[in-house]
């Protein structure tokens, strides 16, 4: 059949089953049913399998797998539409390397662009262009050609490797890998000047469209392996209890031969444990369980138990030795049997996966508590977090709630409540007049037992309004000086009463014969007790007087006479004589004497008159 594989650059192949057939075919799943080379009847049915890769026998070997429907991130589709994918928006840096090694399917026009990071003035590789006749390297987008080579290098039906070199002052384009002969070499640009921080674009185009995967680049120039990773992904962040790490020892059960795995190349690998992948990150972003420190000519031992108590999604296991004393290869390589990991889902714990006790994550093993769930802290987590602000979680360690307390707490730990007599926020605002001096609620201020005499409201905060006071301003005022507000607490009427009350709450009316503001003015004295605000006789007046104040008496119109009739005048002159009597009896006689005098003397004159 002859020899299917080159050590210099990728060969493909597609492995196709059906129900009951295996069929083995060079180059894609496009390529002609004539490149089948391997055809396997079956006498039972292929349904759900999982299919694994190997070299062996004295020979490494380096894969890449198609992804059918180009989803990965290391394979791209590109358009009939000229326009440029840039690697470095899709996961893929160049930053640190001298090549780029990729396989595309095209029937033409593969364009790569080497440009700086705001885009300008790339430098493109056409690889067959103009129909697959041509390829050519030029200084700008669309530009001149600079260096032009004849002849088709893609292939519509399959996949082709190329490699694209930069970094010593040139520009290189070679068919195959990075470890294809220099005689591959198809282009080749002298510059003035290096390349150092650009990206890198694809694109197809002017009707052609493209499949493009692109080789992991920890593979050097000289086919050296620097650094060799594996890793196991657990699909979920799960804490890790002890595992067991299975490698390869001379006489092992896995041992096969001089030709086959070597236990040398196990010297000196380390362990990772990490939230990504090996590819996505560096070791700083990780955390070393184990370091085999084995020295030629020692090996290690195949099978090593590692302690790695950590919470993480990947184990990495990863090797930069290059064993001085194998005879085959050069370079980093990795042999590994099996590891077994150990653990459960975060916040569990032991044999049967049991809840960690008040812990968001326990040790494995034992349950210990190693990180508090949200309003817990201390050793175990067996303390409770204060009243934080806005039920923030306290620190898992110290219990201090870092962003102080909720209102009516206060303390680094926000346990204790506020000092009687104060309540709120920070504990600063100052109750109200609580009953029996009571204190009010910690967190709101009411007053939970009422409030002081002559105050009101749940805080009993404000005085009694409304003409009120007294214990839950139940009292009314009295009345005081222009309908004013009394005293809140004692009722007392502080600028004084209205017309006709007196007292301290002004309640009480004028005494008999006063009136007036606060009752301080006295009634006339022919007067039958007058109204005690207006001071007018209401009740009528003595004999011998009239008038609202009962101030005017009978005799004046005697006066009259006196002013207007001269024929009157010994009448009047008689008369002058009864009143001058009637004035003088009225200092001394009460007012019934002072009235039988009064109607005896000016009665008589009218008789007379």
């Amino acid at each position: 059949m002859g020899a299917m594989l080159d050590c210099a650059e990728y060969r493909q192949f597609t492995l196709y089953w059906t129900e009951s057939q295996i069929f083995v075919k060079n180059g894609n799943r496009t390529a002609e049913k004539s490149n089948i080379f391997l055809n396997l009847p079956l006498n039972f049915t292929i349904s759900d399998i999982k299919v694994g890769i190997s070299t062996g026998y004295g020979f490494s070997g380096k894969w890449m797998l198609e992804d059918i429907n180009c989803l990965q991130t290391t394979c791209f589709s590109t358009s009939t539409s000229y326009g440029y994918m840039y690697l470095r928006d899709y996961g893929i840096s160049t930053s640190g390397s001298t090549f780029i090694t990729f396989m595309v399917q095209a029937c033409s026009d593969a364009h790569i662009a080497l440009s700086s990071p705001t885009k300008e003035k790339p430098i493109e590789i056409v690889i067959s262009g103009w129909n697959n006749t041509q390829s050519c390297i030029r200084l700008r987008s669309r530009g001149d050609c600079s260096v032009t080579t004849l002849g088709a290098v893609l292939d519509c039906r399959e996949y082709r490797p190329f490699t694209v070199y930069w970094g010593d002052g040139n520009i290189r384009v070679k068919k195959g890998n990075s470890t294809a002969r220099k005689s591959n070499i198809f282009l080749s640009l002298p510059l003035n000047y290096n390349l150092d921080d650009f990206d890198v674009g694809i694109s197809t185009g002017f009707g052609s469209s493209g499949r493009w995967i692109f080789e992991d680049e920890s593979a050097s120039v000289t086919s050296k392996t620097t650094k060799k990773p594996m890793a196991v992904d657990l699909s979920v962040v799960v804490p890790l209890a002890p595992g067991r790490f299975l490698g390869l020892a001379k006489g092992s059960e896995f041992d096969l031969g001089d030709d086959g795995m070597q236990p040398i190349r196990f010297r000196q690998f380390y362990l990772d444990v990490a939230n990504s992948s090996a590819t996505q990150s560096s070791t700083i972003q990780r955390v070393r369980c184990y370091t085999d420190k084995t020295t030629a000519p020692d090996v290690p031992r195949n099978i090593l138990d590692i302690p790695c108590k950590h919470t993480a999604r990947y184990v990495i296991v990863e090797t930069t030795y290059d064993a001085p004393d194998d005879g085959l290869y050069t370079g980093a390589m990795l042999e590994i049997c099996e590891i077994e990991v150990y653990g459960c889902e975060s916040g569990k714990y032991g044999e049967n996966c049991m809840p960690c006790q008040g812990c968001e994550t326990c040790d494995i093993n034992n349950g210990q508590c190693e990180e508090c769930t949200d309003g817990r802290y201390g050793r175990n987590c067996t303390s409770i977090c204060g009243h934080c602000v806005n039920g923030k979680p306290c620190q898992r360690e110290t219990g201090v709630c870092d962003r102080g307390c909720d209102p009516g707490y206060q303390t680094l730990h926000c346990i204790e409540v506020c000092t009687a007599g104060y309540y709120g926020e920070h504990c600063i605002s100052i109750c109200g007049h609580c009953l029996n001096n009571s204190a009010c609620d910690h967190i709101t201020g009411v007053c939970e037992q009422g409030c002081e005499s002559g105050f009101q409201r749940e805080n009993c905060t404000e005085a009694c309004t409304g003409g009120m006071y007294g214990s839950n301003c139940s009292v009314i005022c009295g009345n005081c000086f222009e309908s004013q507000q009394c005293h809140h607490i004692n009722g007392t009427c502080m600028n004084g009463c209205s017309r006709g009350y007196q007292g301290v709450h002004c309640t009480e009316e004028c005494d008999d014969n006063f009136f007036g503001e606060n009752c301080e003015k006295r009634c006339n004295s022919t007067c039958k007790n007058c109204n005690k605000t207006s001071g007018e006789c209401e009740n009528g007046c003595y004999p011998g007087w009239s008038g609202r104040f009962c101030q005017e008496g009978i005799c004046a119109l005697l006066d009259f006479m006196e002013r207007n009739a001269a024929a009157f005048v010994d009448t009047v002159l008689i008369t002058r004589y009864a009143i001058m009597l009637l004035e003088f009896v009225n200092r001394d006689a009460n007012p019934d004497i002072k009235g039988k005098i009064a109607q005896k003397v000016c009665g008589t004159k009218v008789e007379i008159q």
